[in-house]
């Protein structure tokens, strides 16, 4: 008769150069450098099944999930928002790299049954969303940079000259972009997006990077993914403000906004839907964020159906 192998469950607090670990068969909180040496000698160590819960933290639990998917180990990436509510929730006070490691395993184990584990990402799709969000970044500074330069006494040719040293990072930065969605073979979904009204290069990358990094069953969950789902509270006759779940990575949701904003001034459609979405008393934000759910929306049903975008009539 066979040997029923348990599964093993980790929570695993990320840092820059360390992971701190716990799990049901630790008697206490194990911490290793966070190198592919120290990850891959520590993974290897298990022969059954391994769960594995993961605060994400920027780009220093990329490594890890990695490795552990290469393993074969489901992992499950939990947000710093709900770390800290869950925290305070269950009445932990101390604040430390240890009890994190300890409070995200017994979020894995108490939360298990809610939670997805995280699709395999393509590295190439990574760094083209990276790529995407650090241009997002020299856009700002140079918006900044411009703003704070007026009116100075400084010489017209030098404010030019650092103003064009970021067009320049900005033009390798979406170059580089656009270089690995053609590696990626995006071109015709790229260009079936573009038909989308308000939907440009950028969107469009932005959207295929987003569709590329999860499995959407249905369009709820790809709007929930992009954090463009409403939150909901109320409580007896009260009925509390809407308001987005803000959950997923907010340049998408900045790239979409800047689109519905594009189509409700240059298209027929969009603009007469803007118009009765005001009529109901929404503000010029709250209509934007509107259109920005129905793009994505429409996104999703092109993406998924290989389409193209044809005016509602």
């Amino acid at each position: 008769m066979s040997k029923i192998v348990e599964e093993v469950t980790l929570g695993i607090d990320v840092g820059q150069l360390s992971l701190d670990i716990f799990g049901a068969n630790l008697n206490d909180v194990l911490s290793i450098e966070n190198n592919e040496t120290a990850i891959r000698a520590f993974l290897g160590s298990f022969s059954g099944p391994v769960a594995i819960a993961v605060e994400a933290t920027g780009v220093f639990h990329e490594m890890l999930v990695d490795i552990a998917q290469e393993f074969g180990f489901t992992v499950y990436l939990i947000d710093g928002y709900r770390v800290n509510k869950y925290r305070e929730a269950v009445g932990v006070r101390a604040k430390t790299d240890p009890n994190d490691a300890r409070l995200i395993h017994r979020y894995l184990v108490a939360e298990r049954a809610l939670l997805r584990p995280i699709v395999q990402q393509n590295q190439e799709v990574r760094l083209l969303w990276r790529l995407l969000k650090r241009r997002a970044k020299v856009v700002k500074l140079r918006a900044q940079l411009q703003l704070s330069l007026q009116g100075l006494m400084i010489n017209d040719a030098d404010k030019e000259v650092a103003i064009t040293g970021l067009d320049g990072l900005i033009k390798q930065l979406t170059d580089q972009a656009k270089r690995l969605a053609k590696t990626l073979n995006w071109g015709e979904s790229l260009a079936r997006l573009e038909t989308i009204p308000g939907v440009g290069e950028l969107i469009a990358l932005g959207l295929r990077a987003m569709y590329a990094r999860g499995e959407f069953t249905n369009a709820d969950r790809f709007i929930a993914f992009l954090g463009l789902d409403i939150r909901v509270r109320d409580s007896g006759k009260h009925r509390g403000r809407r308001k987005l779940s803000k959950k997923g990575d907010s340049e998408i949701r900045r790239l979409l906004f800047n689109g519905a904003r594009s189509a409700a001034t240059h298209r027929k459609y969009w603009g007469s839907l803007k118009a009765q979405y005001m009529a109901r008393g929404m503000s010029e934000i709250q209509v934007s964020v509107a259109l920005s759910r129905k793009l994505a929306r429409i996104a999703y049903a092109i993406l998924r159906d290989e389409t193209v975008y044809e005016t509602p009539v």
